[in-house]
Order: C-alpha cells, then sequence, then structure tokens
C-alpha cells in the first residue's frame, strides 16, 4: 500500500474513533478491557506506561521457578529428565535462590530510586504530571491568517507531504489543501481533533516530538511549526529542529509561526506553559545549526499580537 494511502487510512481511523468516542459508543470501561487483553498477550516489555508498570514485571520475572519440564514425545527421555533434576535439585535450587534475592533486591531498589525521581519530576514545570496533562486550549493559540499567503507560497514548489505542528483549529491546513498541498497536521489537544474533524482535515492527537521521533528520515517535503513553538521548553525545541532536520527532505522548507515574545502574550500560555516564545534571530541560529540555508525572518507589529515568520530550507540536493 503506498505511504499516502496508508496515513490516510489511518486519519480515517483515528476520525472514526473520536466520532465514537463522542457518541458515546466507546466508553473508558471497554477502552480498559481492550488493554487488558493486550497485555494479556503481549509479550514482556511490550506495553505498559512508566516505571511502575516495568517494575510490576520485572517483579514477577525475578522469581525463578527452579523445577523444569521434563515431558517429552520422545521415548526415554522424560525418564532421563527426571534422573537429571532430582540429581541437581539441590544445585539448582541454590543458584535459584541467590538469582532471586538479587533480583527482587533490584526492583526494590529501583522502586526507592523511582518514588525520589518522581518527587523531582513533580516539582519540575517540564515534567509535573499535573501540568503535562493540562492541555492548553487552542484558543489560547495566536491567529495565523495573516501569515497563510507567506506559508502557501514557501510550501507551493514542495512534492511530498507537509506537517503542520501543532496545527490548532486546522484552519492553515484548509489553506494548504486549497491551494493543492498534501499536508496533514499534528496537535496533543483533544479540541484540535474536534476542530479537524469539523473541517475534515487530517490531524493526529499525539505530541510533535513523539511523532517526528517515528518519522523515517526524508519523508516530509515540508514542515510548519506553530502553536508549540512558543509553548515547548528550551531543549525541547532544540530536539524539534534536530528531528526536523532528519525528516525533512534536502531542499524542503522549514516555516516558523510565533508571537514575538517582546509583545502581548496570550496569559493562559504565559503562566501554564513550560516554556516561552523565543526570539528571531534564535530560530534563525538554532536552523542555520542544523544546516537550513536560505533563511529569511519577517517581523510585524502591526498584527495583534505582534508575531514573526522564519523560513528555512534544508541543505541539500
Amino acid at each position: 500500500m503506498p505511504d499516502a494511502d496508508a496515513a490516510s487510512l489511518m486519519a480515517d481511523i483515528e476520525r472514526e474513533v473520536r466520532e465514537r468516542r463522542r457518541a458515546g459508543q466507546i466508553d473508558d470501561e471497554y477502552e480498559r478491557e481492550l488493554d487488558r487483553i493486550f497485555d494479556a498477550v503481549a509479550p514482556p516489555g511490550a506495553v505498559g506506561s512508566g516505571l511502575g508498570a516495568a517494575l510490576m514485571r520485572a517483579e514477577r520475572a525475578a522469581v525463578i521457578d527452579p523445577v523444569g519440564p521434563v515431558a517429552s514425545r520422545i521415548p526415554g527421555v522424560a525418564l532421563l529428565r527426571r534422573a537429571l533434576r532430582k540429581l541437581m535439585a539441590f544445585y539448582v535450587e541454590h543458584v535459584v535462590r541467590q538469582v532471586t534475592a538479587f533480583g527482587v533486591m533490584v526492583v526494590r531498589a529501583m522502586r526507592l530510586l523511582g518514588e525520589r525521581v518522581d518527587a523531582v519530576e513533580a516539582r519540575s514545570p517540564v515534567t509535573d504530571p499535573r501540568l503535562v496533562n493540562l492541555a492548553l486550549p487552542v484558543a489560547s493559540d495566536f491567529d495565523v491568517a495573516p501569515w497563510f499567503d507567506l506559508v502557501v507560497k514557501t510550501l507551493a514548489p514542495v512534492s511530498g507531504r507537509v506537517l503542520h505542528a501543532e496545527c490548532g483549529n486546522g484552519a492553515l491546513l484548509v489553506a494548504l489543501h486549497d491551494a493543492g498541498i498534501d499536508a496533514y497536521g499534528i496537535d496533543p489537544r483533544p479540541d484540535a481533533a474536534a476542530f479537524a474533524d469539523e473541517r475534515r482535515v487530517e490531524v493526529r492527537n499525539a505530541a510533535v516530538i513523539d511523532h517526528l521521533r517515528a518519522v523515517p528520515a526524508g519523508a516530509l517535503g515540508g514542515m510548519v511549526v506553530s502553536g508549540c513553538a512558543e509553548r515547548l521548553a528550551t531543549g525541547d525545541i532544540v530536539e524539534l529542529v534536530d528531528r526536523a532536520a532528519r525528516v525533512l527532505a534536502p531542499g524542503a522548507p522549514l516555516v516558523v509561526l510565533s508571537r514575538d515574545p517582546k509583545g502581548d502574550l496570550d496569559p493562559i500560555a504565559a503562566d501554564l506553559a513550560p516554556g516561552r516564545p523565543l526570539h528571531p534571530p534564535t530560530w534563525a541560529f538554532l536552523l542555520a545549526r542544523r544546516g537550513f540555508e536560505l533563511i529569511e525572518t519577517r517581523t510585524s507589529d502591526k498584527r495583534a499580537p505582534a508575531s514573526y515568520a522564519v523560513a528555512g530550507v534544508r541543505a541539500g540536493s
């Protein structure tokens, strides 16, 4: 199946799931039951989120059964295995007791360390679960409509798929589709997906960096960054640029749209976001550092709020 068809199919599946959730056809208990069924048949380490789930599996795996199977279809082998098990029982049980004790103590030590790490993360605005799970409303995004012409003009020559991260209400995606550009969006907020479903554009509910980690190298023909450009912590922005340089094809453009940090910021985003908008020269520096060429910066204080655009082209031919 071509990549575009597969992506379209996944988008249709995600959209239908969201519609069924909103209609009440898929409740939380049903999804938890599906998770339990998958957990029962999945290999160790394949499921479960967080350190707690991993430690539970490690704790179960730490207890070793010293009594091995003896059954066999070959005549006489089962009898031989039973004899060997009796002869080696003392030695095997001695080793198993030591290995099991070691495994249990390692898991306990990891639990203590995990509790200390949780305490540290709970005091960081980047990792505090009380803030990580707080999705800022799409209404807090600044209006990127004044930059539509610049974005469409920059992306018009591309031939591959274009990613808009984070896409907010999907208005820019609609403008790109109207211009004949194959574009899709990424946004972790549920209200962004609701807007996208209304506008019939493809939006995936995922964190931007998590999505970029899964995109093959050179798979995208262009990329637009907004929304997350103002909210991500500084280290995450550096990683975003690094991963954008990997997933963009040579010659692919990258456009960053953001509020000017010297202008008026949305109070919700300014108070609750782990990061703040960068100045245009900082974005230009980060892009140049990762090999983007033909960097252009446009700033307009006439728009409300004051905003800017930084455009670069992935180096290579």
